[in-house]
């Protein structure tokens, strides 16, 4: 009877541990990357899921992509090329000054003079004119042509403390110097190449969150993610890669979370160099004339290209095959665009016809850690190419090493790639952000094409992207964004390949809600009732 009553105590004794251990609140999250930190530098979604943490936005967006409230309570149109935002009462900095309109003329202002920046967060704010604090709560933008979907990029545009942040650079805020917002968490401590740890802002102006402490822990390993899960030295796993799923599932403790995403990952290609350095002969010798520059010669890639094969083999299911630069659910995605053909036979003839009947040497370069299974992606493809006649080499390297030196410029100068694997999320809910940054030509002027590095100009396809961003009535604006994708797909300057699937994984005891944007937040963690 004793053992009985003693091993229903020690039962209930690791209930009651356990139940603590995830009351206790302390949340501990696996990224890939090392994050800026800098809400304002390097544009991309591993960031600007850290960003959210520390920082709020303007606006905000839910897991599905519709528009919320943020900083703004409220915004109006007041004319075609005028919006007024009314921003919350009683909002706090972590240093407890307060919130104003300043604080977010001064924010924008930032995203477009921090230098040396390999990624802008540009494609947000350049449609913006001017923007001034009419009241302390108020906030007034010009912008310089209609833009439908202001609202929605600025979900993007994190708001600094104008006092903390001025003169800042990245380096001050990965001491935490400058690391001042009005989100959920206020940083703690950051340790180089190890974590982001964060404490509860308990002065939140959306409410407390359950956990107290949060740690961001970096592993850049896919295998070394999925023992930390298993081995319960982190809680929460995101951007699962498909390979670890099947044993996960397997694991009583572990429970799976997926979705499809708003990403696209695509092949672009150097269509605006003469020569381009990663083309070349048998020899090695790079070619006087860039192949790529001949559509028959992109056409004839992609069709030797077997995107059920990506989907199904190399991302394990859980992604979808992409025929166009935008899934299906956003505006923009022409569903009437018949799917891109699998041909081997006809990409060969394609080849010779552009003279190229033994195909010529090429390299794929691409991160190995920034999307769902990218270089196994790199390595399927440079097999399927391998096919046509191409002599493909595959280099990939870490996100934070291959991506800076993918600067764009005006005639790619200085680019060392020749075919680049990214992706591209319409976290914005259409595919304006996509065609003016990926796909129109480089604009100083404008803020277009800081993605363009297939270097593609024509002047009748810019027209063409800009008279469809700045339709405003939503009928027009979706017919105009079809046309333009279309084009776009037509062209083949930028090879769709997969819309990749958000996969999470978290411990027992914690609920997941997995975002449409791929972001991987401790707000979208719960504690499993």
């Amino acid at each position: 009877m004793r053992a009985r009553i003693g091993s229903k105590l020690g039962l209930f004794f690791m209930a009651t541990l356990f139940a603590w251990s995830v009351q206790a609140r302390e949340l501990r999250l696996a990224i890939e990357t090392e994050p800026a930190i800098d809400p304002h530098f390097l544009f991309a979604t591993t960031n600007t899921a850290v960003s959210r943490h520390i920082f709020d936005a303007v606006t905000s967006r839910d897991e599905d992509l519709q528009p919320r409230p943020g900083l703004a309570e409220s915004w109006r149109l007041v004319d075609p090329l005028t919006w007024e935002f009314k921003l919350r009462a009683g909002v706090t900095f972590h240093d407890g000054s307060p919130l104003t309109a300043e604080d977010v003329v001064f924010s924008i202002a930032r995203i477009g003079a921090l230098p040396n920046n390999p990624n802008p967060y540009t494609p947000l704010t350049r449609s913006i004119d001017k923007a001034e604090a009419v009241e302390p709560l108020l906030l007034r933008i010009r912008t310089k042509f209609p833009d439908a979907i202001l609202p929605n990029q600025l979900a993007g545009v994190f708001v600094v403390s104008r006092n903390a942040a001025r003169d800042a650079q990245p380096s001050d805020f990965r001491s935490g110097k400058a690391a001042i917002g009005t989100g959920p968490y206020r940083f703690a401590a950051w340790k180089p190449g190890d974590r982001l740890d964060l404490v509860r802002n308990e002065a939140y102006w959306g409410g407390a969150q359950p956990w107290e402490r949060v740690s961001l822990r970096i592993i850049a390993n896919d295998a070394a993610r999925t023992v930390s899960l298993r081995s319960n030295e982190i809680d929460v796993v995101g951007n699962l890669n498909p390979a670890h799923v099947e044993t996960l599932a397997k694991d009583p403790a572990v429970r799976i979370f997926k979705r499809p995403s708003d990403r696209v990952v695509y092949l672009i290609l150097d269509v605006a160099r003469e020569t381009t350095p990663m083309a070349t002969d048998r020899a090695g010798q790079v070619l006087a004339k860039n192949p790529l520059r001949d559509q028959r010669v992109r056409q004839a890639m992609s069709m030797a290209i077997n995107r059920d094969a990506i989907a199904e083999r190399v991302m394990d299911g859980f992604a979808l095959p992409a025929h166009q630069l935008v899934p299906a659910g956003i505006t923009g995605h022409a569903a009437a665009l018949p799917k891109l053909p699998f041909d081997v036979q006809g990409a060969r003839r394609l080849l010779a016809d552009a003279g190229y009947p033994d195909g010529f040497g090429l390299t794929l370069n691409g991160p190995n850690d920034r999307y769902l299974n990218d270089a196994k992606t790199l390595e399927a493809m440079g097999q399927m190419l391998s096919r046509i006649g191409l002599q493909v080499k595959i280099v990939s390297e870490p996100w934070n090493v291959y991506f800076p030196k993918a600067r764009v410029t005006p005639n790619l100068e200085g680019l060392p790639y020749s075919a680049m694997l990214v992706g591209w999320g319409h976290s914005v809910g259409d595919t304006s952000g996509l065609l003016t940054t990926v796909l129109h030509s480089f604009d100083t002027q404008r803020r277009f094409g800081s993605g363009n590095r297939s270097g593609y100009r024509d002047a009748a396809f810019d027209q063409a992207i800009q008279d469809a961003v700045a339709e405003m009535e939503p009928e027009a604006r979706r017919r105009k964004l079809e046309a333009v994708m279309a084009t776009a797909t037509h062209d083949l300057t930028t090879i769709p390949l997969y819309n990749n699937f958000v996969v999470m994984a978290a411990r027992t005891g914690f609920s997941v809600t997995p975002r449409m944007d791929d972001e991987v937040l401790a707000m979208s963690v719960q504690p499993a009732r």
